[in-house]
């Protein structure tokens, strides 16, 4: 298929006004309806993807450098058809393709130049040499600049830096909103369109791992931006500088020699304060799970997070015998998988018997993405229509059919997208069905409920090949990495 123009007849654009309200704000598109978000008919959802995107494609490759370098690399001036988006992808390794040595060597003017170059905000004048650390830098980007960027744990030994919008953000927790307190099918009441929540988050109450920014965004949308609606399993701020540091302790010790960790001596100085938070969280968790279980009885209340935390609450409460009694219209979910720790196989169960709810919600998603995907009754997750799946084989990165039922590496376009591009390439294996109807009822694209690392499936590598063409990669790698 032609890189600029689509191989097939393509359907007539929809009414420009739709498609600038469907890009800007696709919860109020669908008017802030799970059901009406889920039943578009299909040829509509597919017009407003492929006017949507290609719009997308026009902004951002002049705003944001990386895309403009990896599209002229490949003589890409414009995109008729979603399927040739694909070249143009970002492995979802691009967020942490900076030189490692910046963060020991705390080079955060460096390290605002490298992200300049993957964000539609315009960093270059900004100056963050007096930035002494992560937690300081993320700070002082998000009082100079629209950006709330997020960083994950690093487990790895390098932290992904993503640079959302604050503007996205608040997209993203209004979609999720839409998700969370709604049935699919279900009438739509004044509750779940306006109403105020409980939001209980646990883990701490702010920071800038995404798993911990959630909850400022989830306590503004719903819970009307109350303190007393937000109850966070730790009321202080999350470090990302001593995520690291743990990251980095961790990786040490993994190599037999825990005494060489590579971290700034004013970091390691704070190891002290890395270990009394973890040995207060046994403690911190027991209030935590009195509080849910006594003073939010008869509270309508929302919860969404990683199933092992989740699970963690749930059997140390049915330990002590405590069980949540909450209102009608409560929801829990669950949403990031387990993170590699080990669960048992009635966890599930567990979560459902402490929360005193009939059905778990499920969820599947990313930190690059302004969507969740939910489970349906049928067991199968269903992408947004504003995020467009696409899956590559895992070697070659080819893109595979998109019709029928396909497995391989998941990719993504979310169209919904302002501060960064909108197109990742995962280190996931799905299943998708792109053809048949979910017997749920619903008319969006539908997954499977078998998510698998790449890394864990072949013994923790995965080396992902770029869709784009070999050079046109090296030569965009090579303008992300130089800091003359």
């Amino acid at each position: 298929m032609s890189q600029s123009a689509s191989a097939t007849l393509q359907p007539a654009a929809p009414e420009q006004d739709d498609v600038t309200r469907f890009m800007s704000d696709p919860a109020s598109f669908f008017e802030h309806s799970i059901t009406r978000m889920h039943s578009i008919p299909r040829h509509r959802m597919d017009e407003l993807q492929a006017t949507a995107l290609s719009r997308r494609f026009a902004e951002q490759a002049e705003r944001i450098p990386m895309v403009g370098k990896l599209a002229a690399n490949q003589g890409i001036k414009r995109i008729d058809d979603v399927e040739a988006v694909v070249p143009l992808l970002f492995e979802h390794t691009m967020y942490k393709s900076y030189p490692v040595s910046f963060l020991g060597k705390r080079r955060f003017d460096q390290l605002t130049i490298w992200l300049n170059k993957i964000t539609a905000a315009d960093l270059s004048k900004i100056d963050a040499t007096g930035c002494d650390s992560i937690d300081g830098w993320l700070d002082f980007l998000a009082e100079e600049t629209g950006l709330d960027a997020v960083t994950t744990s690093g487990s790895t030994g390098t932290m992904s830096f993503i640079p959302r919008l604050k503007s996205d953000m608040e997209l993203c927790f209004r979609a999720q909103r839409v998700s969370e307190v709604q049935k699919f099918g279900a009438p739509l009441s004044a509750t779940a369109l306006s109403g105020l929540y409980h939001v209980i988050w646990p883990t701490f109450s702010d920071g800038h791992l995404m798993s911990f920014r959630s909850g400022q965004y989830l306590k503004k949308i719903l819970g009307g931006g109350r303190e007393d609606h937000f109850h966070p399993l730790y009321p202080e701020r999350g470090s990302a500088d001593l995520m690291w540091l743990g990251a980095q302790l961790r990786a040490a010790a993994a190599k037999g020699d825990a005494s060489r960790v590579d971290v700034p001596p004013s970091l390691l100085a704070r190891r002290g304060e890395l270990e009394r938070q973890q040995a207060g969280m046994a403690a911190s968790q027991v209030s935590f799970i009195t509080e849910l279980s006594e003073t939010l009885r008869g509270s309508r209340v929302c919860c969404m997070y990683p199933s092992y935390p989740l699970h963690q609450v749930a059997a140390r409460g049915l330990e002590r015998g405590l069980r949540c009694e909450f209102a009608p219209e409560s929801t829990i979910g669950s949403a990031g998988g387990a993170k590699g720790m080990p669960l048992p196989a009635d966890w599930v169960e567990q979560v459902q018997e402490f929360f005193g709810i009939e059905r778990l919600d499920r969820y599947y998603g990313m930190s690059e993405l302004t969507g969740l995907f939910k489970m349906c009754r049928s067991g199968r997750y269903h992408a947004q229509p504003w995020i467009i799946p696409f899956l590559l084989d895992p070697d070659t990165s080819r893109l595979l059919p998109r019709n029928g039922v396909q497995k391989g590496r998941a990719a993504f376009f979310d169209i919904g997208i302002t501060g960064h591009w909108g197109g990742i390439i995962t280190g996931d294996e799905l299943e998708i069905d792109f053809t048949s109807p979910c017997s749920c009822g619903q008319t969006t694209v539908h997954m499977a409920d078998h998510v698998v690392r790449y890394s864990e499936k072949r013994g923790g590598d995965d080396k992902i090949t770029c869709a784009a063409t070999p050079q046109a990669h090296a030569d965009a790698l090579d303008y992300l990495t130089s800091f003359s």
